[in-house]
């Protein structure tokens, strides 16, 4: 290897060559590549200096079996760093031991090790200053990571026990953490998440580095998340987690593809509702003029009354196509400050009576506090009842039907959340709900348009829409909408009702 060749190496080179530690850069097969004059005058070879020789010309015999397979373990990236008790032989043939600390300096292209720095120091002066500096090294890597807004933490792949943890972890899951299970702390869980990402980090890949999005089930926030196992001081391998809150960028993200994928089928469902909706006004008309002209007993009675019930089924979904299309023309037009605590008390009333038929436990969790908003009440109202009607459809045939209405306010937003005890919708599921014409409901239950038509809504109210959904354990629906000016809060309008 050609030491001047490289940059990184060449300036490491040309600074070491001043310090007054004994100070080299070695290759990954541990040939001297650069030797400062401290480190020269240490073994005693100003004279000639063994520059492209290996470090086993100059070390004790009894030492290079072991100090070979230390240095193949880092050229082949299984470890980052050591150190190395050792003895060298000087070239007055005197033995000195030291105390060998050696890094990684470069990697090549396939991100192997390609030059490794070494710091020699003679083995009673590590003794003496080793406890002080391991204090020191600890204080400044604790204020390093304490200073980043990014989440990390370390665990025991075995035990599940957190380790340690810096202050960012603190801030958002508290500071008596360490000796508690990561599944515990970060996810609420009895026992280790069934996404741990532990078998990508150890055994066959351990030295890798696992990157992945995850939204965490507790604060309902999307992390990018970097996993590496790392040795640890006791010397086993644990697991290293570094975490980014990407909420935000995610959100946007998410809510502008959705946005652009909405405009483009707000145009083609207005033309297809419209070429649609004729015919099937015939068709209505058609089989009412044929049943007035029907005997209730003839056999074809029952045919007409089928076709017309389907012809009207299908002319719901056309007018469901054109809500879909239409609704964003009146949202501004008509939006005033308005008390949500209201409109949910107007929707329930609509609801009370399938509530109590089926058994159905409805909680309001509102507090005092009225809430208000400024928007088209009867477009909101439309979304509280496609979210309400979704969630009294969850519980249906549960064992415990429980439907939760929780609003407050976080900051500048009314916050509105519908939760139920329904079993939850899959994980590969939870991505399309908010897709025209998908549903998870049973075929004729369900058009696929309420969510989507609800999203549009609130979009056009300049909110969001999210849901936090675990199979098991039910779905909780939550809408951020902007609260009604402040000087409006006291009187806001009651609509009609």
């Amino acid at each position: 290897m050609d030491i001047k060749a490289n940059s990184e190496a060449a300036a490491a080179g040309a600074g070491l060559a001043s310090a007054a530690v004994a100070t080299a850069v070695l290759s990954a097969k541990g040939a001297w590549i650069e030797m400062n004059r401290s480190l020269q005058a240490w073994l005693g070879v100003e004279q000639n200096p063994p520059i492209g020789m290996s470090w086993e010309d100059v070390t004790h015999p009894d030492d290079r079996e072991r100090d070979r397979q230390q240095i193949d373990r880092m050229a082949r990236g299984h470890i980052r760093g050591i150190t190395i008790h050792k003895r060298f032989i000087r070239a007055d043939g005197g033995v000195r031991p030291a105390a060998v600390t050696i890094a990684v300096l470069e990697n090549d292209a396939q991100q192997h090790p390609k030059a490794l720095l070494a710091l020699i120091s003679d083995e009673a002066d590590f003794a003496d200053s080793a406890p002080a500096a391991a204090g020191s090294d600890h204080a400044q890597l604790e204020a390093l990571f304490d200073g980043m807004d990014d989440v990390i933490y370390v665990s025991d792949p075995d035990s599940y026990d957190l380790l340690y943890v810096n202050a960012a972890f603190k801030a958002a899951w508290g500071d008596d953490v360490v000796g508690r299970k990561c599944h515990e702390v970060l996810q609420n869980r009895d026992s280790p998440c069934p996404f741990c990402t532990n078998k990508y980090i150890f055994n066959e890949n351990l030295g890798q580095t696992y990157r992945w999005e995850f939204r965490n089930e507790q604060n309902k926030h999307w992390y990018g998340i970097a996993d590496k196992a790392i040795r640890w001081s006791n010397g086993k391998m644990v697991r290293l987690e570094l975490a980014r809150d990407i909420t935000d960028s995610k959100t946007i993200g998410d809510e502008r593809l959705r946005l652009e994928k909405f405009t483009s089928l707000g145009h083609l469902t207005a033309g297809l509702a419209h070429e649609l909706n004729n015919p099937l006004m015939g068709i209505i008309n058609f089989a009412q003029y044929c049943l007035k002209k029907t005997d209730a007993t003839d056999s074809r009675h029952e045919v007409l009354k089928d076709i017309e019930h389907e012809a009207r089924r299908c002319a719901a979904i056309v007018k469901d196509l054109l809500s879909f299309s239409r609704h964003h023309a009146s949202s501004e037009n008509v939006a005033y400050d308005v008390s949500l605590n209201t409109l949910v008390d107007q929707v329930l009333r609509l609801l009370q009576y399938r509530g109590r038929k089926e058994n159905i436990a409805i909680e309001v969790d509102a507090g005092r506090e009225t809430i208000g908003i400024r928007a088209d009440p009867n477009a909101i109202q439309q979304v509280l009842i496609n979210l309400l009607t979704n969630a009294f459809d969850a519980v249906t045939g549960c064992e415990t039907r429980r439907v939760r209405i929780g609003l407050s306010r976080d900051r500048d937003h009314a916050v509105l959340e519908i939760e139920d005890t329904g079993p939850g919708i899959p994980a590969d599921q939870r991505t399309h709900i908010f897709d025209p014409f998908y549903t998870t409901k049973p075929e004729g239950k369900g058009t696929g348009l309420g969510l989507s038509t609800s999203w549009s809504i609130i979009q056009e109210h300049k909110g969001t829409i999210d849901c936090f959904s675990r199979e098991g354990h039910g779905t909780t629906m939550t809408v951020r909408l902007p609260s009604a000016g402040a000087s409006h809060q006291a009187a806001a309008r009651q609509p009609a009702g």
